[in-house]
């Protein structure tokens, strides 16, 4: 459709100057081209629209939903308009029962599906393609069966082959996992049976499993600075991935990666979810209510201010909630999953066994046990404070996965292992001095180690953040140091004795002085930046057996660290 045509034909209201306004005002949330097919679609469809005046949507997803709206809503007519418009040249079949197409990539989605409320075809924020391509390695084909009438869902389907099975979707925009396989679809579909052979799977290439591989890692040790190495386009498919992206890097996103991303209906941080705007929370809300099934069956949901409308979410609350009295008047600590906001009352202050509340929707610890005995587990929840925690645990204290920024409350001593890892801590003030086990603090963003516990047998794990020092950090360590994934440019303020191996690579060391001067493991420093010579690495061997780097090797490759420089 050219300009020529939208403007004399379509918009006769319009001034071209007020068409181009229009283009600007929404040119930060899609492209020239979306718009103006839009207004098109806008005044073909504007009888079914309630707000006729364009320059009164605040966001360009506002316009496109209601034109979707008024496209598709219980409209056959709508869908047959839209069915009409595709080229059978495309089809890979088109006889006297079916006409199928291939969507295999997210332009054919959005033209096949157009008109039809699938997340894999909308236009305008949201696009699930890239994915459901990346999770499962999705291909699509649009179904589209004459003999059945268009006022029944079942008249289209997108049948999704992927690599572990199929999936089937009709325009009610219900995805269901078909467990009966190909002889459950013609079973329902018999006009299908011949054409089993045209429904394969395009396994990933090369390139998305790179980018799969990238993501995996992006989710457990997420930074701003690593989300900025990517082009546009992979930034756009990344904040759609499903998962809850930090702070900071939602805080970076512009006016289109930010629709992306509440269009996707994922779980948003306390700070994220009071800082949409009005316009941005109705479509949140739409959203969220048709993922919300899938985070609980899944055992991802978290619990956003949101959200509290949500029938579902009401009824698994209160459920929790009895289940929890129950639990504490049986004297049975395990409360997790279960929905809570709050602990439940009558919980003594001292607990003999575990204490197990994780994974539920709790801000506070308020009515916690002050000791206990066993571990004390409250991870994947939506702490921002450990105020309330018990001071004395006998065995592990877990409190990852949730919003905490300081350590502030936490028990001193600990006779296991503390796991505090992907939090949005700042700073390990508060942390206990003494821990028995392990200390894990990976996926914060921590610039130093300032307040990390001086005595640790076992491991201490400080990966993925966002170190420019290693001032703070304990000078012995019985079990392994991970410092990797920082950005490191100097290894001062090392333990200088590690019993296990001592892993540093994939930060910005341009040389290793400060690094331990007892290593029992394997020394790991590769992915650093500068190149070294054949010459560099013998040497580099040979000061690793003079400075006590003994067992297993001294791992270096073609991008690794210049000189090996200890100080004697």
């Amino acid at each position: 459709m050219t300009f020529d045509y939208l403007y004399n034909k379509v918009i006769l209201e319009f001034s071209e100057g007020a068409v181009k306004k229009l283009i600007q005002k929404f040119s930060s949330e899609e492209s020239e081209q979306v718009i103006r097919n839009y207004l098109e679609e806008f005044e073909k469809y504007k009888n079914g629209i309630k707000q006729k005046d364009p320059f009164q949507y605040k966001t360009f997803i506002e316009l496109s939903e209601v034109v979707d709206a008024a496209k598709g809503k219980n409209n056959p007519q709508n869908k047959e308009a839209a069915k009409s418009e595709l080229s059978s040249s495309e089809a890979l079949v088109d006889d006297n029962d079916v006409t199928i197409y291939k969507g295999d990539t997210v332009q054919k989605c959005v033209k096949y599906g157009r008109g039809y409320p699938f997340c894999i075809s909308r236009v305008a924020g949201g696009n699930m393609f890239g994915s459901f391509r990346l999770q499962k390695a999705s291909t699509f084909y649009f179904i589209f069966f004459k003999n059945i009438p268009k006022t029944d869902d079942t008249h289209i389907m997108v049948l999704d082959r992927t690599e572990d099975g199929w999936e089937w979707t009709f325009a009610n925009n219900d995805t269901i996992e078909v467990a009966g396989g190909w002889d459950e679809i013609v079973k329902r579909f018999p006009v299908l049976v011949k054409y089993e052979y045209l429904f394969v799977n395009n396994p990933l290439s090369q390139r998305e499993k790179q980018f799969l591989q990238f993501i995996k890692d992006f989710r457990i040790n997420q930074s701003l600075q690593k989300f900025n190495t990517l082009d546009y386009q992979n930034k756009a498919t990344l904040v759609k991935s499903g998962f809850t992206l930090n702070d900071d890097i939602f805080d970076s996103l512009d006016n289109k990666l930010r629709n992306e991303y509440i269009s996707t209906g994922t779980n948003l941080t306390p700070r994220q979810a009071e800082a949409l705007k009005p316009n941005e929370i109705s479509r949140y809300v739409k959203v969220r209510e048709l993922t919300i099934p899938q985070l609980i069956e899944n055992g991802y949901y978290k619990l956003n201010k949101h959200d509290i409308n949500t029938q579902v979410v009401i009824q698994k609350m209160e459920e929790g909630k009895r289940i929890a009295e129950r639990r504490v008047k049986n004297g049975n600590y395990y409360l997790g999953m279960l929905f809570l906001t709050e602990l439940p009352k009558g919980i003594p202050q001292t607990v003999k066994g575990v204490f197990y509340c994780r994974g539920n929707q709790l801000t506070t610890l308020q009515g916690a046990p002050q000791t206990v005995e066993g571990g004390f587990y409250c991870s994947g929840n939506q702490l921002t404070t450990l105020q309330g925690a018990p001071q004395t645990v006998g065995m592990e204290f877990d409190c990852s996965g949730n919003q905490l920024t300081t350590l502030q409350g936490a028990p001193q001593t600990v006779e296991g292992d503390f796991y505090c890892y992907d939090n949005q801590l700042t700073t390990l003030r508060g942390a206990p001095q003494t821990v028995e086990g392990s200390f894990v603090c990976s996926g914060n963003q921590l610039t130093t180690l300032s307040g990390a516990p001086q005595t640790v047998e076992g491991n201490f794990v400080c990966n993925g953040n966002q170190l420019k020092t290693l001032r703070g950090a304990p000078q012995t360590v019985e079990g392994k140091f991970d410092c990797s994934g920082n950005q490191l440019t100097t290894l001062q303020g090392a333990p200088q004795t590690v019993e296990g191996s001592f892993y540093c690579s994939g930060n910005q060391l341009t040389t290793l002085q400060g690094a331990p001067q007892t290593v029992g493991g394997s020394f790991d420093c590769y992915d650093n930046p500068v190149p070294f010579t054949r010459q560099d690495k013998k040497q580099a061997m040979e000061d690793s057996k003079n400075r006590a780097l003994k067992k297993e090797s001294v791992r270096l490759s073609q991008r690794h660290l210049l000189n090996w420089v200890m100080d004697k």
